[in-house]
Order: structure tokens, then sequence, then C-alpha cells
């Protein structure tokens, strides 16, 4: 009930919209501080462009603007029955909670919005682009590479997958994370991977950060990390202890009733097939090494 009321009919006091305003014209004011996050956000922006929602950011122009009516307004139009979708998991009974639901949300009215076009590729470039963002105040650089990437239902993505995990994700074995901490002591950290949508084209990003004087360096290592991954693929010893140990990690993506569920919605919301995680497995299990080579050389 508490749940419904809230969706339904917010109130939007004055006190709580000012509060929210103010602490979002901090962080607006305070977000140069985080070298890390504002290098990930100003190279999205550079990437998808500046007028893409998916790189929009907060402006202390914009939010000066704003009022409680806005905030009804955007409510009223946003917030409602047409395309929402609820999930419950736990130890209950089916026929009650249905009951209990349809009692709460049957008079929940249709948002008055029209629908959007959502743009669903990531932009291609001919050429690649470089983008420097001079900072005097800090003593490091944060570096960013990022490629257009793929839905999750892209045919290449099981082979992309593993090929994240071989080249930059899934803690400190990765070629990347390796080579640019381990052996050249460049960086704390280094990864690349593709990071994939359900429903609009993700992206591949590599990323680390270094000390200002070893900036190219760290630049041309992960480069030829890249590089001799694409040229030489991955032998069938390291190919096997990386499918294995990412497909084991798999049961700590649902060990909780919040992770179980978050899966089960992502899955219904986005009209993926229920038994997506298992095909995406089987598929793992069939892959070979050259699968994984030709999928990484057609993307990265």
């Amino acid at each position: 009930g508490m749940l419904a009321d809230v969706l339904k009919n917010p109130a939007f006091p004055q006190e709580k919209v000012s509060l929210a305003l103010s602490q979002a014209m901090a962080e607006v004011r305070q977000r140069e501080n985080d070298p890390q996050s504002a290098a990930m956000r100003e190279a999205r922006r550079a990437f998808f462009g500046k007028e893409d929602a998916r790189s929009r950011r907060m402006e202390l122009e914009e939010l000066q603007t704003f009022g409680k009516e806005d905030f009804s307004d955007f409510h009223r139009e946003n917030y409602g029955s047409r395309g929402a979708m609820i999930s419950v998991v736990g130890d209950f009974d089916a026929d009650e909670i249905l009951l209990l639901l349809r009692k709460e949300f049957e008079s929940w009215p249709v948002q008055t919005a029209s629908a959007e076009e959502v743009v669903l590729e990531s932009p291609r470039s001919k050429v690649g682009r470089i983008f420097l963002a001079d900072r005097s105040d800090v003593n490091q650089t944060e570096i960013r590479f990022f490629l257009e990437g793929v839905r999750r239902d892209h045919p290449d993505y099981p082979a992309l997958r593993l090929a994240s995990h071989i080249l930059g994700t899934g803690g400190f074995t990765n070629r990347m994370m390796k080579e640019v901490r381990t052996v050249r002591g460049l960086a704390y950290w280094a990864l690349a991977h593709w990071s994939p949508e359900w429903l609009q084209e993700g992206v591949f990003v590599a990323a680390s950060a270094t000390k200002s004087e070893t900036t190219a360096e760290t630049i041309t290592t992960m480069q030829s990390v890249m590089r001799d991954f694409l040229k030489n693929g991955v032998g069938q010893k390291e190919f096997n202890e990386v499918r294995d140990r990412m497909l084991h990690a798999e049961v700590f993506s649902v060990d909780t009733s919040r992770e179980v569920i978050k899966r089960a919605s992502d899955l219904r919301f986005h009209s993926y097939p229920w038994n997506y995680y298992d095909q995406l497995s089987r598929m793992t299990l069939q892959l070979k090494p050259a699968d994984v080579l030709a999928a990484a050389r057609r993307h990265l």
C-alpha cells in the first residue's frame, strides 16, 4: 500500500524539492573533484555527442530553473500504468499477491507523455578521434578508449563476453591488468571489456589512470595488449581457465532475492527469452579459441 501510494500520489513537498535541488547543485559544482568519474563522463559525451541522451549531464543553469511544478508535471507525464511491470519474488501465495496488486494498482492512470524515439545504435566513425581535457590541478592522467559495442542478443556477444574476461575484466588475472599493473607498474588498475545493453548497443571501453609522466607509456602498453590479442588470439590452456572461471562465477549473480528479481525482470521487460542465460552458458561452452578471436577482430 505504501509503495502504491508513493508511486501514484507523490506529494513533492517544497522542502524536499529544495533539498534535492540543493544536493544536485552541489554535485554539479563538485563533479570535477573525482577525475575518474569525470573522465568517464566526458569520454561518453565525446563519444556519443553532447546532445545524446546517453551522455546527458546535469547543468546548474537547468537546475536553477526547476520548481515543484516541474517535478509533478514530469511525474504525471512519465509515471503510469502504460508499459509498467511489477515483479514480486519471495515466499507467498501467488493468488493472494495478484489480488493485492490489482487492488492497489488497477486505478493507476495511464501517463500522458507521447512515445519517444530511442537511438539504438552507437556512433560510428570512419576515423579515430582524440579528445584532450587539460587539467593542471591534477598530477595523473585518466585514459579512455571507446568503440561501438553490441546488444546482448548479438550473435557475437557470447564470444565477446569471453574475450572481455581474457582481455581486461574479472580481477587481476586478465591481460590488461597483468601487463599494465603487474609487469610494468604503470597503474593501480586497468580494464578492457564490452558493455552490452538490452535494447541499445553498448560500448567497448578500455581504461586506466597513471602518473602524468607515464601517460604515453601507459597508452602504448594498452594498445599493445589489444593488438597482441587481435594478432595472436588465446591459447587453449588460458582459454579453458578463463571460460571455466567465468561460468563458475555465474552462481554469484543469482544468490540473493534482489539479484533474482532483477535478472528475471530485465529479461521480461526487454522481451528476452526466459532461458537467455542458459542459452548464453551453452553457447559459451561451444566456443573455441578461434571463435573468440574472430569475434574480437570483427569488433575491436
